[in-house]
């Protein structure tokens, strides 16, 4: 795979340095700071910029700080598996994914080890092959749906856009419910809770979500709007369940596939 290009010792450091317990290692090479704010204001003005200056200039493991967070980029695929698969045991989840925790709970982005394990065995059946394969008419339909609504000429977001349609997709390929009504409002909802998201992110010193702000309570406001949506779904999806109707029907179909991908493990 070619030699990589490191400041430290090769795989043997990330192992060690994962272990709890173990003696501190000399960091990676990498640019040099601001004393208070480390490389934060380059990394607002162009992430993606700055993370390929640091891969190019300094190698495949870069050390950089955000504010009083410390930092290592990991940009060769060898490590990065090392990282993701082969020793992920061994590393917990990046902080920043703390600032997600009021809209998405334990779930199982947030959740770690043996839960975590639990959470993403109990979803897989839904990603098999065969499974995927048969969301290609939702996708279609959804699409054609959206594309039916642009006029020649007319100015879109697109970033809108493609919110919304995944939004739709998702919903109605996992839960067999069509959020269309619901698409626009809840794709304004999640686009207010990631600009939350990258600005606790992006700040050295962001505002504790505690604190009753006008900013936080705006944000606040949106995932109780958001989980009264997704209570709603629930609802109506445990209805359809109670009366038999042919919704129904996928929600015993998937647990059917759910306990046979379980009981045979050569599909995993």
């Amino acid at each position: 795979m070619g030699t990589l290009r490191l400041g430290v010792p090769e795989l043997g450091s990330i192992e060690q340095g994962a272990r709890i317990g173990a003696p501190a290692l000399s960091a990676p090479p990498g640019p040099k700071g601001t004393w208070l704010f480390g490389h934060l204001p380059e990394f607002r003005r162009d992430m993606l910029g700055f993370y390929s200056r640091c891969a190019r200039d300094y190698g495949d493991m870069v050390s950089f700080r955000l504010g009083l967070k410390k930092h290592v980029l990991v940009s060769h695929p060898r490590l990065i598996e090392e990282v993701l698969v082969t020793q992920n045991q061994k590393f917990g989840k990046h902080y920043a994914l703390q600032f997600l925790r009021p809209v998405l709970g334990n779930g199982l982005l947030m959740s770690e080890g043996k839960f975590w394990l639990q959470q993403r065995r109990r979803m897989q059946p839904a990603f098999l092959r065969q499974r995927i394969e048969g969301y290609a008419p939702i996708v279609l339909t959804h699409a054609q749906r959206m594309l039916g609504e642009w006029r020649e000429g007319q100015v879109r977001d697109i970033h809108q856009d493609m919110m919304r349609l995944a939004l739709a997709v998702a919903v109605q390929a996992l839960l067999n419910v069509d959020l269309d009504h619901d698409c626009r409002e809840v794709g304004d909802l999640l686009d207010l809770i990631m600009k939350d998201f990258s600005y606790r992110f992006e700040s050295a010193f962001p505002v504790p979500f505690w604190l009753p702000t006008r900013w936080n309570r705006r944000v606040k406001k949106a995932i109780r709007r958001l989980e009264y949506i997704i209570a709603g779904i629930i609802q109506q999806r445990r209805k359809e369940f109670k009366k038999g109707t042919v919704p129904s029907a996928n929600v015993q179909e998937n647990c059917q596939k759910e306990d046979a991908f379980y009981a045979n493990p050569g599909q995993r």
